[in-house]
């Protein structure tokens, strides 16, 4: 039987999470799809959650010591659940109710998404080596600065079609 502490500890808060909101991106309409949309959407979604679970898990292993960077080896399982849930609850909506092909979604999902979550994981880390006390916080900046710096090319660089 699994304890409270287990049920409601912040790995799966963040999949439960990230579960919802798959789960509302399957009822909209560009997103219901397995397609580009979808793997561009759950890739940002997975580089955030992925790199709040790894500064998670090195914390638990290392509070105040060297940084133990070998978290990857530890717990493949938990990243391979994270990564691959949302490919099979996508896959088996389209398999049940969408008439689309989703071939070429299934290599969008592993292009975008499934680097995205690792490249959220080393950024995570990277972000704990810099400072254990406000790793968080150093993240959630690092991680807003590269998801908005394409925006300043299209703001002081626009393009007329």
């Amino acid at each position: 039987m699994l304890k409270k502490e287990q049920i409601f500890s912040f790995p799966v808060i963040l999949f439960i999470i990230l579960s919802g909101i798959n789960l509302l991106l399957l009822n909209l309409p560009l997103t219901n799809v397995l397609h580009y949309e979808f793997s561009a959407i759950n890739g940002i979604l997975q580089s955030f959650l992925g790199g709040l679970l790894a500064i998670d898990l090195a914390k638990k292993k290392s509070p105040n010591v060297a940084i133990n960077y070998n978290i990857i080896p530890s717990h493949y399982k938990l990243f391979l659940i994270f990564t691959f849930s949302q490919f099979f609850i996508s896959f088996a909506f389209n398999a049940l109710f969408q008439i689309c092909p989703f071939s070429e979604g299934i290599w969008f999902y592993f292009i975008v998404t499934v680097p995205s979550f690792f490249i959220g994981i080393v950024l995570g880390l990277f972000c704990f080596s810099l400072s254990n006390k406000f790793s968080y916080l150093i993240f959630t900046l690092f991680w807003l600065i590269t998801l908005l710096a394409p925006l300043s090319e299209l703001y002081l660089n626009p393009q007329i079609y």
